[in-house]
């Protein structure tokens, strides 16, 4: 009796050798890694928000009666929401990318000061800034996953092209001149972009992550010298040579999105 329940128990043992690779998780069913669908087309709207940026300018005013007067001018502008949206064709590896994006007017610090020490500051609403680019882009190659421990593999792409940075002062603030054409500022810019995409269970939906850099070149036109004889109180033409000491200025913007995709 004993002889025939040992060999019964080591013939199971043998059976189940073979068969233990093949045997369902005991919770849940296994899946193999997924990589993020190579959609030919995506559109993602999203939400985010925009840094803070510092801009410094120098004028020589001439005041009746007096000698040219230098004043070096800094604004601060701070930081405010932004909302877009993004569109993208990709053929493989290679995409090409358009997106749009608003963000809110914010409120711009300038401080004046003069060789001789004077220093003032004025709060007054900024332009609302708006954002265009289009890009080419490239996905990276997702890292492997041999123990297949990341059900979902996140992608990930990078995107450089040249942009658009609109400034739009129209309004009651003290920097609106009241012309369109003087209100309203273009400004080049390069847009170099990360982002990463992660399933929601599903290749058609996906949320998105976005980091964007727009190295922006700014426009000094005549504008800008009637706007700042506006913010010093100055009779046009009193403005004798304005250095708009424009570097080129890096505004980031970050935000988070739904991607679907098809």
């Amino acid at each position: 009796m004993h002889r025939h329940t040992l060999v019964a128990a080591a013939g199971l043992l043998l059976l189940s050798s073979p068969l233990a690779g093949q045997t369902p998780p005991l919770f849940g069913t296994e899946r193999e890694p997924q990589t993020v669908h190579n959609a030919v087309l995506s559109i993602t709207p999203y939400f985010g928000l925009r840094s803070p940026l510092v801009s410094d300018r120098q004028a020589t005013v001439v005041l009746p009666g007096r000698n040219p007067i230098a004043v070096d001018l800094t604004g601060e502008r701070r930081g405010g929401g932004i909302a877009g949206a993004e569109a993208e064709l990709r053929f493989g590896r290679i995409g090409f990318v358009a997106s749009l994006a608003a963000s809110n007017p914010d409120q711009v610090l300038v401080t004046s000061e003069t060789p001789a020490g004077a220093i003032s500051q004025v709060s007054t609403d900024g332009a609302s800034v708006f954002f265009a680019r289009a890009a080419v882009s490239y996905r990276f190659a997702e890292p492997n996953d041999e123990d297949g421990m990341r059900k979902y593999r996140p992608a990930a792409f990078i995107a450089v092209g040249p942009a658009i940075v609109r400034e739009d002062y129209r309004g009651d603030g003290l920097l609106s001149l009241g012309d369109d054409d003087d209100d309203i500022v273009d400004n080049w810019a390069l847009a170099i972009s990360l982002k990463g995409i992660q399933p929601l269970g599903s290749k058609h939906v996906a949320v998105h992550f976005g980091l964007e850099d727009y190295i922006t070149f700014w426009n000094t036109h005549d504008a800008e010298r009637a706007r700042l004889e506006r913010f010093l109180n100055l009779q046009p033409g009193t403005v004798l040579d304005a250095n708009f000491n424009y570097d080129e200025t890096h505004i980031f913007l970050v935000h988070l999105g739904i991607s679907f995709r098809l």
